[in-house]
């Protein structure tokens, strides 16, 4: 079945999982808008038209538990779903039936488990019919959650998709990525684990060894790589710094020693870190003033009026910048957010610190170039990004009114303030940050490259980041999980690019050096995992070593025969055939077990 883009999610109660229907907008009938109809004089039995309970088998019954009937040589549909009415109210594990409206002689009937409906095939020659009794009503479905900082309640207790307590993909408790959603790599797909693997290693004293990263299929480096923390040498010691350049070094590096690796590295949408000499080269340069914030126009005036240091006193005189800057995530000497040498930290002509691009100014042409320009193939496709043949993507960190609704995110609690603007700017300053945001997005994708934000992520941080991916299936919610993800076959996971974290989760617990739940997090990855789907770790901090499960990641399961279906009726047994291998997961007991074959 292909997937309509117009469908509204509401919930159908059968025992203690809920059913999703999937509506065609604009097609709900005056019953109600979960069915086109209640038939046979009953309002016992909603009826869809033209609908499936799944495309494949998986949730026929099977000969021996189906009810032992056919249609009658003549007779009508309507009929013959009268007469089959009963005798799936009579069957255990029947919730729905279809009746073959188009036929020679006698009506084809089916007998289903349902536990999902797809979108309406292309041949509307089916009639399907769900037992209302069993079903049950509908609960109200969750209000409808928009992309930016919202309240987007969790779904309710007796949900199948998305699981009981979680929001739908692509939101957390903080509200819906503004990112473009939907969006896959240009590369071919793989369904090989060992190429379907990643991570996001630092090393915060040096260079990351190669050979700790030997075998992961993606490699993203932060910039806190090789910095130099401590005594330490690293960029933040040199003069001027040069964060930039050594990342490209560290990717050289990575790609030699192992040559399937594919790289990203860190760029960030809103700041202007001056450690990064493609971004210094403009900060620096007066006649680019126009593409960064300043401080108000009473800072500059008295220094003393704001809540961070305007200039760098290390320096003699100061070394001061009118455009607004904080020191939150910043080198400094003699300590910081790594060390610089002595004197002081070095980034040209103005003070160390996080500095802010003014996303209004995107159109703004110096030089005979815009900023939007610049900011494209440039700073993210210039040689030291998207631009070299080592570096297959960025990590894009921070947005403007998402992660902070009030402002720019990860700076001074008073930035707003330092800066002169008012709570009724922003509105402008986010409406051109999106522009911005999915302009560079765009090429990106459009360039066969691809941003790490991109991934279906469950974050519950940062849902525009990613960084700390969780794993989609987890012990205390197994069952719920795998139905939502695994055998609904209206799984976002199915089309998306899907980013799942080795548990307990990244930023949550999760030790990168010991993984304590590789064989289950493998198992459950197996059973729901589309074309486009990477396991492994996502922040966990510098100076680690990271376990590569060889064992697990180097096995051949072959491809996906189908979806992971439920062994019987809430049996909470999952299994999903590979070419090569049985996948299941009993989450009774939460124990996986693949059988190869």
């Amino acid at each position: 079945m292909m997937a309509d883009k117009h469908f509204l999610v509401l919930w159908l109660t059968f025992g203690v999982a809920t059913l999703p229907v999937l509506e065609a907008a604009g097609q709900s009938g005056s019953v109600g808008d979960f069915c086109d109809g209640h038939p046979l004089a009953t309002p016992a039995w909603c009826l869809l038209h033209g609908r499936i309970p799944c495309h494949d088998l998986s949730c026929q019954l099977a000969p021996s538990l189906a009810p032992d009937f056919s249609c009658r040589g003549g007779e009508t549909p309507a009929a013959c779903a009268a007469r089959a009415a009963p005798l799936c109210t009579a069957t255990a594990s029947c919730v729905a039936f279809g009746i073959l409206v188009i036929h020679t002689n006698a009506p084809s009937v089916e007998w289903y488990n349902a536990t999902a409906t797809a979108s309406p095939p292309v041949d509307t020659a089916w009639d399907y019919y769900f037992n209302m009794t069993a079903l049950g009503p509908p609960p109200q479905p969750p209000a409808t959650c928009v992309p930016g900082p919202s309240v987007c309640p969790p779904a309710p207790d007796n949900s199948i998709f998305p699981p009981p307590g979680d929001h739908p993909p692509g939101c957390n408790s903080h509200g819906c990525a503004t990112v473009p959603q939907g969006v896959v790599p240009r590369w071919a797909h793989t369904y090989v684990l060992n190429q379907s693997t990643i991570i996001m290693p630092c090393n915060g004293t040096g260079v990351t060894d190669p050979e700790s990263t030997k075998g992961w299929a993606y490699v993203d480096f932060d910039w806190s790589n090789w910095k130099g923390t401590g005594g330490a040498d690293g960029w933040a010691k040199h003069k001027p710094m040069d964060c930039e350049e050594l990342m490209v070094k560290q990717t050289e590096l990575t790609v030699a020693a192992s040559p399937g690796t594919k790289v990203f590295v860190y760029r960030n949408m809103i700041k202007a870190l001056p450690w990064f000499t493609t971004v210094r080269e403009k900060l620096t340069d007066p006649a680019y003033a126009a593409w960064f914030m300043n401080f108000s126009a009473d800072v500059m005036a008295d220094h003393t009026k704001a809540h961070v240091p305007v200039c760098d006193t290390n320096y003699d005189p100061p070394l001061c910048s009118n455009l607004y800057h904080d020191q939150g995530q910043t080198p400094g000497y003699p300590h910081g957010d790594g060390n610089c040498a002595a004197p002081a930290c070095d980034v040209g002509s103005v003070p160390v610190g996080e500095y802010l691009f003014d996303p209004r100014s995107a159109n703004v042409s110096v030089n005979g170039e815009t900023f939007i320009d610049w900011f494209v193939q440039t700073y993210f496709f210039g040689p030291a990004g998207l631009g070299n043949d080592n570096i297959l993507g960025v990590y894009i960190d921070d947005d403007w009114g998402n992660m902070n609704p009030n402002g720019p995110s990860e700076m001074n609690g008073f930035a707003m303030q330092d800066m002169g603007l008012a709570p009724t700017d922003l509105p402008e300053i986010v409406t051109a940050y999106n522009w911005v945001a999915n302009t560079v997005y765009s090429s990106i994708v459009s360039k066969g490259k691809f941003a790490w934000d991109l991934f279906l992520n469950n974050d519950p941080n940062c849902i525009n980041c990613g960084d700390c991916p969780q794993p989609w299936v987890k012990q205390e919610t197994c069952a719920a999980d795998l139905r939502a993800y695994g055998t609904n076959t209206t799984s976002p996971f199915i089309d998306r690019a899907l980013l799942y974290g080795f548990s307990p989760g990244s930023c949550h617990g999760v030790n990168p050096t010991k993984l304590t739940q590789v064989e289950e997090d493998v198992a459950n990855f197996l059973l729901v995992r589309g074309k486009y789907a990477y396991l492994g770790n996502g922040w966990t901090g510098c100076s680690h070593d990271y376990e590569y499960p060889a064992a697990q990641f180097n096995a051949d399961y072959g491809e996906p025969l189908g979806l992971a279906t439920e062994t019987a009726v809430n049996s909470a047994v999952f299994v999903r055939e590979w070419s090569k291998a049985t996948v299941q997961m009993d989450c009774n007991t939460y124990t996986p077990k693949i059988t190869m074959k």
